[in-house]
C-alpha cells in the first residue's frame, strides 16, 4: 500500500534500515526471534541460510515504527490496513463481485483515518 510506504519513507531515519525495509528481508529473522525468545543462549549460533523476501505490510508497519520517533500506534495501523485489505482481492480481481457498500465504506474510513494520522509524518511531497 503505497500510503505505507510512504510512511515508512517519511519516518525511518536509518538508511540502512529503510534499505532493509524497502527492499527486502532477512526470511530467517523471524526465526532467529522466535528461537533466542525460547532459548537465549543460541542467539546468533544458528548459521542461517542467506535469502530475502519482500517483507510485508505487517512487518513493515512493525520495523518502521521500531526505528522511528513517532507515537503512532502499531496495533491501530495494522488494525486499519486489515480493513482496508479485507476485501482488495474480491474487489480489483474480481472473485466476489458482489462487495457490500458498508464494506467499501468501512475501508474509505479507515484509509482516511490512517491518512490524516500520517500526514503529519508525511514529507512535504504530499
Amino acid at each position: 500500500m503505497s500510503l505505507i510506504s510512504d510512511l515508512v519513507n517519511s519516518i525511518v531515519d536509518d538508511k540502512i534500515v529503510l534499505r532493509e525495509l524497502l527492499n527486502g528481508v532477512n526470511t530467517f529473522e523471524s526465526a532467529e526471534e522466535i528461537l533466542v525468545k525460547q532459548f537465549p543462549t543460541m542467539k546468533g549460533k544458528v548459521k542461517w541460510p542467506h535469502s530475502q523476501k519482500h517483507p510485508s505490510i505487517y512487518y513493515l508497519i512493525d520495523k518502521a515504527l521500531l526505528h522511528s520517533k513517532t507515537s503512532l500506534s502499531a496495533k491501530e495501523i495494522k488494525k486499519n490496513y486489515s480493513i482496508i485489505n479485507a476485501n482488495r482481492n474480491d474487489l480489483f480481481h474480481g472473485n466476489n463481485i458482489i462487495i457490500q457498500v458498508e464494506k467499501l465504506r468501512e475501508a474509505f474510513n479507515a484509509y482516511n483515518l490512517l491518512y490524516n494520522k500520517f500526514l503529519p509524518f508525511l514529507n512535504s511531497s504530499e
